[in-house]
């Protein structure tokens, strides 16, 4: 059972513990949801003020921690925010990072990113602008550290910088040339040269 005070926010948020015994099979079960004004009220009592819904859920045992990218799923969009959720898997640290169309400045700099608790699995972006498009992308950590790439040019100048998201680096934004990059994971730092045609 969860239990909350008085609130005006929304979405509302809470943690509650799930008995042992219940049912995680390949069906929905029922979940009632109570809100009731001024007073605790449970699923069998008379609320003078409030509602009483039912709720069908699947309980999933979370998957083993994995650095696949999650899937996000927007919602609660406002005119200048957006609640941004997706599945977790165990034990995994989060980061969550946006932008304006595909190609602008990552919001938050000068780290471009926010580093969710580990377990989170939900944002909500404030400060967004009406009738845009933003882009979303969310990286995942099981262990120690984070996969980010640096990009060099021939002279040595850093030219991009990021997170590996996808096992894919964009280089779509630089000229045609020699460069250096270096990937940094769990494994530790490489070091190699590409070509951009």
């Amino acid at each position: 059972m969860y239990t909350c005070g008085s609130n005006a926010s929304s979405p509302v948020t809470g943690t509650f513990n799930v008995p042992a015994v219940t049912y995680n099979g390949p069906n929905a079960t029922r979940m009632i949801v109570v809100v009731s004004y001024a007073v605790a009220a449970g699923a069998c009592s008379g609320n003078t003020y409030g509602e009483v819904e039912d709720y069908a859920v699947k309980f999933i045992d979370l998957q083993p921690c994995s650095t696949t990218t999650p899937v996000p799923t927007v919602s609660n969009m406002t005119s200048s925010t957006a609640y941004v959720s997706w599945i977790s898997t165990a034990n995994a640290t989060y980061r969550i990072r946006w932008r304006q169309g595909t190609t602008g400045v990552w919001k938050l700099q000068p780290l471009g990113y926010v580093e969710l608790a580990v377990g989170q699995s939900y944002y909500s972006i404030t400060g967004l602008l009406e009738q845009t498009a933003y882009q979303v992308q969310i990286h995942a950590k099981c262990g120690t550290s984070w996969s980010a790439y640096k990009i060099y040019s021939a002279s040595g100048r850093l030219v991009s910088s990021g997170l590996i998201v996808n096992n894919a680096i964009d280089v779509s934004s630089l000229i045609n040339g020699l460069y250096i990059i270096d990937i940094e994971d769990v494994k530790g730092t490489v070091k190699k040269k590409f070509i951009k045609e």
